[in-house]
């Protein structure tokens, strides 16, 4: 995939007026990312619209150690990712990832996931989740 289309999530979120951040934590990661949304891929599934979001680290990230080798788990700079918005519920779920050794979604795939048996639709817990859900949802283009 090519992410260079990807548009700073913060310059859409400026216009809504909500703080462009993401959740420490979110990925197993103390460092706050940059965060990026494909406008280009939001795209309607049904009563979803699927948007894909790109989180880029400025290190490393891993997800853990290996109790036993002691080697890095899914170590990644940056991570891929599909919310599937139900904008009538005003929720979302993770569709699937990928985590890239590179960043901008450049490198070896680390981790490719798709879920297969039902999404859990959550309410937004974070500012990229909300940023997801709006941009999503808006009805006019000026918030998409």
């Amino acid at each position: 995939m090519i992410f260079r289309s990807f548009v700073a999530v913060s310059a859409a979120i400026l216009s809504l007026g909500v703080q462009a951040a993401t959740a420490p934590g979110a990925l197993g990661n103390p460092d706050p990312a940059t965060t990026f949304v494909k406008f280009a891929a939001t795209t309607p599934q049904g009563r979803y619209v699927d948007v894909e979001v790109l989180r880029d680290y400025a290190d490393t990230v891993t997800l853990g150690i290996d109790t036993e080798s002691g080697a890095p788990l899914y170590a990644h700079r940056s991570v891929a990712l599909t919310y599937r918005v139900d904008c009538t519920a005003g929720t979302l779920a993770v569709a699937d990832w990928q985590m890239f050794d590179g960043n901008f979604g450049q490198g070896q795939v680390v981790w490719d996931q798709e879920n297969h048996h039902g999404l859990a639709f959550l309410p937004a817990v974070n500012n990229e989740m909300r940023a997801v859900l709006r941009s999503a949802c808006a009805t006019t283009t000026v918030a998409r």
